[in-house]
């Protein structure tokens, strides 16, 4: 988390991270599609060329390979961003938590303040309140913490 990020963008930080790695998922399964909807021509090509006389085992081999290339990276990014967001929450629950909770519920759960409400029997009005003063204790907690210099 950079020194001079709010809590709240640090958070929504995380969520930013798993969207992106779910873009990056629904391309592999974008591409698994083409895979199995790509059709392969039994007869030879009339013209001839010195190019890659496998196409379609060359363009399998790219996409096997920028599968285990998103996949690990995801792994090892959303992980790592979510660890340190936690660690971080954990820091907030060891002194309430409540604020603990509707913040973990919001930024690592991802439900919204009207499930959130719900699901701890509050008022959505009140939610909203709590969701205010729960980042700004967040916020004093992170004053009174050595704050990491990385940046996800």
């Amino acid at each position: 988390m950079r020194i001079d990020m709010s809590v709240k963008s640090y958070l929504e930080q995380v969520k930013q991270k798993q969207d992106f790695w779910e873009l990056q998922i629904l391309e592999l399964l974008r591409m698994k599609d083409l895979e199995t909807n790509t059709a392969v021509s039994l007869t030879p090509d009339r013209v001839q060329n010195s190019g890659d006389k496998d196409k379609l085992g060359s363009e399998i081999s790219k996409r096997i390979d920028f599968q285990n290339e998103v996949v690990k990276k995801a792994e090892e990014d959303f992980w790592k961003c979510r660890d340190e967001c936690i660690c971080f929450l954990g820091k907030v629950r060891v002194c309430d938590f409540r604020n603990y909770r509707l913040l973990h519920l919001k930024y690592i759960e991802y439900f919204s303040l009207e499930e959130i409400a719900e699901k701890m029997g509050y008022s959505y009005q009140y939610t909203k309140e709590l969701h205010v003063k729960s980042l700004e204790f967040a916020e004093k907690i992170l004053k009174n913490t050595k704050k990491p210099t990385k940046t996800y």
